[in-house]
């Protein structure tokens, strides 16, 4: 039976940035076959969809519409090609043909959320001319971790003191002002830290405070494109501390000590050009009332591997275990370069242009016989119908077969226009579950 089949080597499931990729293109011919070529390619691919209820105004009909709008945003992270074997004609036999990828070291996490994915896979073709080509696909995780040792310049290390106040009025009367001081010994943390906070909090009004409460919450922001720019976001509480009240013409001084746990999933989007992460502290004065409470907010970054080394309780915490060990080689921090495009926001810090990355790939040999087959008709490829699993600078500069390509092959449907957007298949919950935000009216179509 004629079949494709990828083998990788060193492959358990896991990857990090940097690692590199090995394995073999197994092809198995019950016949004499005629192919273009035999390609493999690694991609990387972040996807965002979403539905949406909207209304806006006919003017013929002079009434509210309401449609359902499918929003997507699609984006190429990394795109690979490498042409194994050109046109040829091969017999009956089992023919492997090996393969390596070099991973860059600045990529996005694998990720998958309420409104997209990000996912990365080795998939291997056989061309065949007037007939289905033959496939197989392997999909695997990358673990980007936060290192705090090479975004070192965004890192804000010194202690940070916020401060608010407000008066509590009754009716027209303005009474004395409650103020709340808060002093941060650092505004970057690491998984499984202990963030010290102190607040020191004076209440000169005639009411009772109920308590103080302290909440780290992480949003995610997955934006889309297409029929318009949009975004959705999603906010999780990591963690949550609380303490008493103040009485009236009091003040207090409290010390808290906010533990980061460890099992909080963390991504990376270096380079995501549709997710985005962002943590933020908020303490809250909870007041009595028909009073507002009083909240001061303030941005922290947080990370995997802190400044100086690196944390090898981090892999435990790998859903499955047994990642692959950490590429070797200098770290970014020893030449001090930092990328200003990270993945989430830093403060005063702008956001970098995003593109799809290159990287290296390593020049191999031809087809690996296949040991324990009789020769005669089952024998390996020979050799000159083998080609280097990555091309020459001569050739990429060409644009040959193993040049790399941004794009996917020309079977796949292009993405969706905005009046496909609009009339796409209707969504399947009901139409009071898909309201989002009220929006501008939309012109009709």
């Amino acid at each position: 039976m004629t079949s494709c089949k990828i083998v990788l080597n060193n492959f358990n499931g896991y990857y990090y940035p940097g690692n590199t990729i090995s394995g073999q293109v197994v092809c198995t011919f019950n016949s004499s076959n005629d192919f273009r070529a035999i390609k493999v390619r690694l991609r990387g691919k972040e996807h965002t969809s979403w539905w949406e209820r909207e209304s806006y105004y006919d003017s013929y009909s002079k009434q509210t519409i309401y449609r359902n709008v499918n929003y997507t945003g699609d984006n190429t992270i990394i795109s690979f090609d490498s042409t194994l074997v050109g046109k040829s004609t091969l017999s009956c036999g089992r023919y492997e043909y090996p393969f390596t990828f070099t991973l860059p070291r600045d990529l996005p996490t694998t990720y998958n959320g309420n409104y997209g994915h990000i996912r990365y896979y080795v998939k291997a073709n056989i061309d065949i001319p007037f007939a289905f080509d033959y496939r197989d696909e392997i999909s695997f995780t990358l673990v980007s971790l936060i290192d705090f040792n090479e975004i070192i310049h965004h890192l804000q290390l010194n202690p940070v003191n916020y401060e608010d106040e407000k008066n509590l009025c009754c009716c027209c009367c303005a009474g004395d002002p409650i103020t709340m001081n808060v002093q941060l010994q650092k505004e970057a943390f690491v998984l499984g830290e202990l963030a010290k906070i102190k607040v020191d909090f004076t209440n000169m009004s005639n009411t009772t405070l109920d308590g103080l409460e302290l909440r780290m919450n992480m949003t995610i922001e997955s934006k889309a494109t297409s029929p318009k720019s949009n975004n959705k976001r999603d906010t999780e509480m990591v963690a949550f501390i609380s303490d008493t009240g103040l009485g009236a013409h009091g003040q207090k001084i409290y010390d808290f000590d906010l533990l980061i746990p460890m099992s909080t999933v963390l991504p990376n989007f270096t380079r995501s050009a549709l997710f985005e992460q962002w943590c933020v502290i908020s303490v809250e004065a909870v007041i009595p009332g028909c009073h507002s409470n009083m909240q001061i907010d303030t941005s922290i970054i947080l990370g995997h591997i802190p400044i100086g080394g690196q944390s090898n309780s981090l892999l435990s915490n790998i859903p499955g275990g047994g990642a692959p060990p950490h590429p070797l080689g200098p770290r970014g921090f020893t030449t001090a370069t930092v990328k200003s495009d990270i993945g989430f926001k830093v403060p005063g810090s702008s956001g970098g242009s995003f593109s799809s990355l290159s990287g290296k790939r390593a020049p191999v040999s031809g087809p690996v016989p296949v040991h324990g087959i009789p020769p005669g008709p089952f024998a390996s490829a020979p050799a000159d119908q083998s080609a280097p699993s990555a091309p020459n600078k001569a050739e990429m500069a060409e644009g040959g077969d193993g040049a790399i390509t941004d794009g996917e092959d020309s079977s796949e449907p292009p993405p969706p226009t905005y009046h496909d957007a609009l009339i796409g298949p209707p969504s399947p919950y009901p139409p009071k579950l898909l309201g989002g935000q009220n929006r501008p009216s939309a012109p009709s179509l």
